[in-house]
């Protein structure tokens, strides 16, 4: 695999500052991997005291008007999303106005502006004809987001992410609940940030050039990708 490619290239991220966002945008810097990795987010980071971030070129956007940023877009031929709020806290219209309209009018943009690949991060359950309406919205965010017409599309459903940003309330779920399990069954409940990034970045490596290439990785196939981008990106 030639991990070169894309060194001409310029790749964006989406929800930037959660836990997932922000390991995709710390791999792609760390590495190098692409010319140019922009942040696109609601407002600009403070990153003095993580200079692999500062490496990054921020762009504030207001994802109400986010077609009044085409800019923001301009080049990137790749995107990761990782854009979604927080349930218990913004609720089901959160939801509907977080992971799904600004998540399906930014892909809308970066399509309109060039981009071929686009990296989704969802979750597990995540289906138009579930039960649970949240469920519900993130299934139509796919399915919105397939009908823009990428070259390339890959969508990771992870179940629960760990990692240095995760959640008070799920870190005790896991250390109460889902660690035992996963024991017995690794990865089956749980999938961390890194694991999650380390997938989709793999993922564009690998399967570059494949026109009309839809993936979706579970959390089993997240940490399996995981494992592979370990094995070709040695440090």
């Amino acid at each position: 695999m030639n991990l070169t490619k894309f060194k001409d290239v310029t790749a964006f991220v989406l929800g930037y500052t959660g836990g997932a966002g922000k390991e995709i945008a710390r791999l792609l810097l760390e590495r190098d991997l692409f010319k140019t990795v922009v942040l696109i987010g609601r407002r600009e980071v403070d990153y003095k005291d993580e200079p692999t971030f500062q490496k990054a070129k921020q762009v504030v956007v207001d994802f109400e008007n986010i077609d009044q940023h085409e800019s923001a877009f301009q080049g990137a031929t790749i995107g990761f999303c990782a854009l979604g709020c927080r349930p218990a806290v913004d609720g089901v219209a959160g939801v509907q106005r977080v992971d799904h309209d600004y998540v399906v009018n930014s892909a809308k943009i970066a399509k309109k502006m060039g981009c071929s690949h686009f990296c989704l991060v969802s979750a597990t359950g995540s289906d138009v004809n579930s039960w649970f309406e949240i469920s519900r919205i993130k299934g139509h965010t796919e399915e919105d987001v397939k009908a823009i017409g990428f070259d390339r599309l890959t969508i990771a459903k992870p179940k629960i992410i760990t990692g240095k940003e995760t959640r008070p309330w799920t870190q005790k779920f896991l250390d109460c609940a889902a660690k035992p399990i996963d024991l017995l069954k690794p990865g089956w409940v749980a999938v961390s940030a890194a694991s999650i990034g380390k997938a989709l970045i793999n993922d564009a490596f690998e399967k570059d050039g494949e026109t009309g290439y839809l993936a979706i990785y579970d959390n089993a196939q997240l940490n399996k990708q995981a494992k592979t981008f370990d094995q070709h990106f040695k440090e």
